[in-house]
């Protein structure tokens, strides 16, 4: 499955019925997938391990259900192939590590990187992407690439980009491939608003 369709199957789950939105976000989502991967799993349990409340957690099993992502079992819910397939796709494309910048707000931060998305060539297109995280509630974040044995980050005033550069370990970096930083408290926010990015591209 492509990383789109895959993104779309999420946003779905995500969406109004009846007017009401429901208590999860695609961050939500994808954890639930995650979680659900490793061993079968009740709601209420679910619930817990996602801080969602039960109702909710309900709600997104039965669409989880309805998209034929999981089905049940004595034990709980487990994934189907489609949702492994669903899972894969996502997590092949978002790869988050753990950076420390040491500018105050941004010591403990999370960046990711977005494969299969280029890194934005002017403001225009750091806007764009910038546009999708702020909507989720996410207003610190930086946006670019790993361009050429340098991060750059179209805007940002270069002694910051030089704080950037020397502080994220360049091992983990990829060549040409869109990269979001935010401060970790950020990120579900960041993540559900990169999949509402990838279910549009």
């Amino acid at each position: 499955m492509d990383t789109n369709s895959a993104a779309r199957i999420i946003i779905s789950i995500c969406n109004p019925v009846r007017g009401g939105s429901p208590g999860y976000t695609p961050y939500h989502v994808l954890e639930a997938l995650k979680i659900i991967a490793s061993k079968p799993i009740g709601r209420i349990q679910l619930s817990n391990l996602l801080g969602i409340g039960e109702a909710s957690s309900k709600t997104l099993s039965y669409r989880l259900k309805s998209h034929n992502l999981v089905e049940p079992t004595r034990t709980g819910i487990k994934l189907t192939s489609k949702g492994l397939e669903v899972l894969e796709a996502i997590t092949s494309s978002i790869i988050a590590d753990n950076v420390n910048i040491p500018i105050e707000g941004w010591e403990e931060s999370i960046m990711i990187q977005v494969t299969g998305l280029n890194p934005p060539k002017d403001l225009v297109e750091v806007y764009r992407i910038r546009d999708y995280i702020v909507r989720e509630g996410c207003i610190e974040v930086v946006i670019g690439g790993y361009i050429g044995g340098s991060l750059k980050y179209p805007g940002m005033p270069e002694h910051i980009e030089k704080i950037f550069n020397n502080s994220i370990p360049k091992e983990i970096l990829r060549e040409q491939t869109l990269n979001i930083v935010t401060p970790i408290k950020c990120r579900e926010q960041a993540i559900s608003g990169i999949i509402k990015l990838l279910s549009r591209e």
